[in-house]
């Protein structure tokens, strides 16, 4: 299997947050994919931390098969900050995808607050995506 394509689909997201959010004058404002925030020393706020589930399904009873894409999102902003700031950047994010995705519906959670000394809030965005990953785009004979 090659994940190549998941890996450029996953850097794809990523980059046009990045420059869609710079745009919207959130420029400071980090993204990650859930398995580089480990690599992170430090953070400093705000920052967008995202990760994909996929569902799939048996194209035709054959040994094709399809995924549904479903992108989570934990948007992380200190209280220093404007108290709606994490509602905002949920809404860029699910403007983003609706923008250059097939966004097919979306939940956002803005009622999380973390942390005892320097409480941080935390927005939850699930937006569930249209677009479908075939197994010929993982290199799956179809």
């Amino acid at each position: 299997m090659s994940s190549s394509f998941i890996k450029r689909y996953i850097e794809a997201i990523k980059e046009g947050l990045v420059s869609y959010l710079a745009f919207n004058k959130f420029a400071t404002t980090k993204v990650y994919y859930k398995s580089e925030l480990f690599t992170c020393t430090s953070l400093s706020f705000p920052v967008v931390v995202f990760t994909l589930e996929s569902k799939g399904e048996v194209v035709s009873k054959c040994r094709a098969f399809s995924l549904s894409i479903t992108l989570d999102f934990t948007i992380i902003t200190d209280c220093s900050s404007c108290s709606t700031q994490g509602l905002t950047l949920a809404l860029l994010v699910t403007k983003f995808l609706a923008k250059n995705y097939f966004l097919s519906d979306f939940s956002i959670n803005d009622s999380s607050v973390a942390g005892e000394e320097e409480a941080e809030m935390i927005t939850k965005l699930r937006c569930a995506i249209a677009d479908r990953i075939d197994s010929c785009d993982l290199n799956f004979l179809c």
